[in-house]
């Protein structure tokens, strides 16, 4: 096999061509075939597909096989001819793709890398996906986001870039903010997707996430270990749900950070290394219902006594209700929280002292 002709050529001029010459003389032109390059995640929460065979099946009816993807399992980047796939989704260990769950078209074009991620709820009768599941007051149907142009590798081998896609169904609009107060991702939500942002890797950082306009109310911090990182190119993915259990479906996975690497196989989870209630002495925080009714209770342990303003503020950070002061006393507290003055939302809860700022997301 050998190399032959140019990459530019003039006029008149052979093209660039791999060739095979065989024993009887004759040379043959091996064709030119347009390849993608894609990995495939699985990030749908639902417990009914915790595992799936997934099948790549193109025009031509040739099929690509992976058996056996978990939850926050992703396959390597893969070079694939560019064409017009369907992606298959079938109970672990089928023997074909005629008891498919679900069917759903994907193209992918020439030169162009991919992410193709499957998330949503599948339908909780365990027949088909036919239908969408509410869950903590979110309708999400299961299906495919396809992301054109995600990066393997970063920009620079000393960056990091960074893209964030929200998949939590129940999680409100927020913003992700770096150790350097960098305001990584502003004001997404759910399904939406936000990268490429090449972070320098001279020291360990770390991610806090933040109601969306509102950079100074910490929900939770993760840490972020980009020193080992350098050259690579990441999708964060805030996932699973912030009520794992709800009137319709059970067993939920529960919010995280998980890290996509472009080796493939297990996401990694962002280690959360601080909830702003305990930077503030307060823990065990538990707002029930939720989905909340006009009247709920807010519980929790404080590590000492103290005053504090309790609000709701909305997505975009604004406050919309003032609950007056409360008086926390050391240990156990309880708290009667009226909601009957909210419309229907996502909003967070906040308790505001000299040296305490603590919000807590729910659904009305």
């Amino acid at each position: 096999m050998f190399a032959s002709g140019k990459l530019s050529p003039a006029t008149g001029e052979p093209a660039f061509g791999l060739f095979v010459a065989l024993p009887d003389g004759t040379v043959l032109q091996l064709p030119q075939v347009d390849v993608s390059r894609v990995q495939i995640v699985h990030n749908s929460p639902d417990p009914m597909v915790a595992t799936v065979d997934i099948d790549v099946v193109t025009s031509a009816g040739d099929v690509i096989p992976f058996d056996n993807v978990g939850y926050l399992q992703s396959t390597p980047y893969l070079l694939a001819p560019s064409d017009s796939y369907r992606i298959l989704f079938s109970a672990p260990n089928s023997p074909d793709t005629s008891g498919a769950l679900v069917k759903i078209p994907a193209t992918l074009m020439r030169n162009t890398t991919y992410q193709v991620v499957a998330a949503g709820l599948a339908n909780t009768s365990g027949t088909n996906f036919a239908n969408s599941v509410s869950v903590n007051g979110s309708s999400v149907d299961f299906g495919l986001d396809v992301i054109a142009n995600s990066l393997p590798w970063s920009t620079s081998p000393t960056t990091v870039s960074i893209a964030v896609f929200h998949h939590s169904p129940d999680a409100p609009m927020v913003d992700a903010v770096g150790s350097t107060g960098t305001v990584l991702v502003d004001d997404i939500s759910f399904g939406e997707y936000q990268g490429y942002l090449p972070i320098p890797t001279i020291a360990d950082g770390q991610i806090r996430i933040t109601p969306a306009n509102d950079n100074n109310t910490t929900v939770a911090t993760f840490a972020a270990p980009l020193t080992s990182l350098s050259g690579y190119g990441l999708t964060i993915f805030a996932t699973g749900f912030l009520t794992p259990d709800d009137e319709n479906v059970s067993n939920l996975q529960p919010f995280g950070l998980w890290v996509a690497f472009p080796e493939g196989g297990n996401l990694v989870e962002l280690t959360p290394v601080m909830s702003l209630e305990n930077a503030s002495g307060l823990s065990q925080m538990n707002l029930f219902p939720n989905p909340v009714n006009e009247v709920s209770t807010l519980v929790f342990n404080s590590n000492r006594s103290m005053n504090a303003t309790m609000t709701v503020v909305n997505t975009l950070g604004r406050e919309v209700a003032n609950l007056g002061e409360v008086s926390l006393v050391e240990g156990s507290n309880s708290l009667t929280v009226n909601m009957s003055a909210l419309s229907s939302g996502q909003y967070f809860l906040t308790l505001t002292g000299n040296d305490v700022r603590v919000a807590m997301p729910f659904i009305k």
